[in-house]
């Protein structure tokens, strides 16, 4: 049998340092430049210019789709309550317990949230299918509301207005329109339909269906009117730009989700972006900044990673086995839809080939694609001390269990530990790159000349917050530590014409549902 010193041997095309994450970066920012002028497909303009200032008010439907949940609540500002001077959505400190919504002293009434599980079986549904069933789900949310307000004797709405966060690529020309691309995390939609008429079509289907359960009279639900659609990580930026004051070194500059899938947005200059790009409609001075949404796993962005050989057997394995093969494959790479896929190549290569046990005696969750989720993997090593402990948590754990003999021994169980470390270091060093890159693509960072000294003005220096969120940020323990420790060695790696300059990591908290609702807010605001 092979030793554990075999099996890092083995997985050694998956370590990354800090060297190799510095020329990533560097290298990104070039490509990210390219693409913002030249892709049709990545860092695409949103008809963002404003973003909300924190004087919005209304009440207004919010719907957050996301890879692996559809979200839907009412979000409702208020004005009898100071807006919080913080930034109130913001955990600063990775504290035990976490509360939903703003920290208390905002002016966010959210209710009738709801959370469902997006499927399987309705990700590979065809698009009408899939859409109304998301219409049934708003329908529900919208029922509960009306039925509350007629209990209490208040006049209900004749048309609600909805905020929409889109987790997946899409083009945008209006804050209210956009049409879809290709959706990839599974979902089967190929297409390029219109998703504000899709959601409305699909809440059609319900809403003269309904029928109070406070009074016998038929009772319409009231019609939608598509607010505002933003992606997920620029609900991020909306979210803290609404409760928090400006800074002088203080900025929030990007918005980060590292979940099911992987993306940012940022805020670029204008004159930066091919003209095809630019917002329709809108007279803009070449300063001007937009919000970007950068698709940045999109394959546009592999050029650094073939140079740099970071892309190993295993990442090419599973990309061939994706709905896209080749499409995102920065994402196959560090977000958690992939990651569990990935530890489950390493494992099952290892022990069929390293080992030469049989493939009938190995796991099913290890045998079957996507069988092995991060999740799992993720809390098992967690909740386990040391690998004796790992290994009677697999013995026990149902599609974990070995044929015949075999069993997880505390060896079998630390290859697992140490995939999954690799796994997670190389994803949070891909992403901490990233960060650097866009920040230098943005000029928020700029790198001096090679006969200039590190110097700068104290002015100079200054927070460049990035508001983050998902499923490796909040469940994956030690995931954004590892992050933030990347980005903080790169940092202090590069001359910089503004040493000192720092990017906390700052995790929001439902951003998704609470930057819908405030863009719904902004968008409405603006229009009157």
């Amino acid at each position: 049998m092979e030793s554990a010193h075999g099996f890092q041997k083995w997985l050694q095309s998956l370590a990354i340092d800090s060297k190799k994450v510095h020329e990533l970066a560097f290298q990104l920012s070039i490509t990210y430049r390219h693409l913002a002028l030249h892709s049709t497909e990545q860092f695409l303009a949103t008809p963002i210019v404003n973003l909300p200032s924190g004087k919005e008010r209304g009440k207004f439907l919010a719907l957050d789709w996301g890879g692996t949940y559809l979200r839907v609540g009412f979000v409702e500002l208020l004005d009898d309550v100071p807006i919080s001077h913080e930034l109130a959505l913001l955990s600063t400190q990775d504290s035990g317990s976490r509360r939903r919504g703003p920290a208390q002293g905002s002016n966010i009434k959210r209710s009738h949230d709801r959370s469902w599980p997006i499927l399987n079986r309705l990700k590979a549904d065809k698009a009408n299918d899939l859409f109304a069933w998301v219409g049934d789900c708003i329908a529900d949310v919208i029922s509960v509301d009306m039925e509350q307000l007629i209990r209490q004797g208040k006049p209900t709405p004749r048309q609600i207005s909805l905020g929409v966060t889109f987790s997946f690529p899409m083009l945008q020309t209006k804050l209210d329109k956009a049409s879809l691309m290709p959706m990839g995390k599974g979902f089967a939609i190929n297409s390029d339909l219109d998703l504000g008429a899709m959601l409305l079509a699909g809440y059609e289907q319900h809403r003269l269906k309904w029928t109070t359960k406070i009074t016998t009279t038929h009772a319409e639900l009231p019609h939608l009117r598509i607010a505002a659609i933003i992606n997920d990580t620029g609900a991020n930026l909306a979210s803290i730009a609404y409760t928090a004051s400006p800074r002088k070194k203080n900025k929030a500059t990007i918005g980060l989700v590292v979940g099911t899938g992987c993306n940012a947005s940022i805020p670029l200059k204008i004159d930066i972006l091919d003209p095809s790009k630019h917002p329709i409609d809108l007279q803009l001075d070449s300063t001007v900044e937009v919000m970007v949404n950068t698709e940045w796993s999109i394959n546009g962005s592999a050029g650094p990673l073939k140079r740099l050989d970071i892309i190993t057997k295993w990442d090419e394995v599973l990309d061939r086995s994706t709905h896209s093969p080749g499409f995102m494959p920065f994402e196959y790479m560090t977000a958690g839809h992939y990651l569990g896929e990935l530890i489950r190549l390493c494992l099952v290569d290892w022990f069929v080939i390293g080992c030469r046990i049989s493939r009938v005696k190995v796991p099913d969750d290890l045998c079957q694609p996507f069988a092995t989720k991060m999740s799992t993997v993720s809390k098992l090593v967690a909740e386990s001390t040391d690998n004796n402990a790992l290994a009677a948590k697999l013995n026990s754990t149902r599609g974990m269990t070995w044929k015949g003999e075999l069993g997880w021994t505390s060896e079998y169980a630390g290859h697992l530990r140490s995939a999954y470390t690799l796994v997670v270091r190389r994803s949070a060093a891909m992403v901490a790159a990233a960060i650097i890159g866009l920040l230098l693509c943005a000029g928020e960072l700029k790198l001096a000349e090679a006969d200039d000294q590190k110097t700068g003005l104290p002015g100079d220096q200054r927070d460049l917050v990035v508001a983050c969120s998902g499923g490796l940020i909040t469940q994956c323990p030690g995931y954004k530590d590892q992050l933030q420790q990347f980005i903080d060695e790169v940092l202090a790696s590069m001359k910089l014409t503004n040493p000192g300059t720092n990017v906390p990591l700052h995790e929001v908290l439902d951003g998704g549902i609470i930057g819908a609702g405030v863009f719904a807010a902004t968008a409405c605001h603006e229009s009157q």
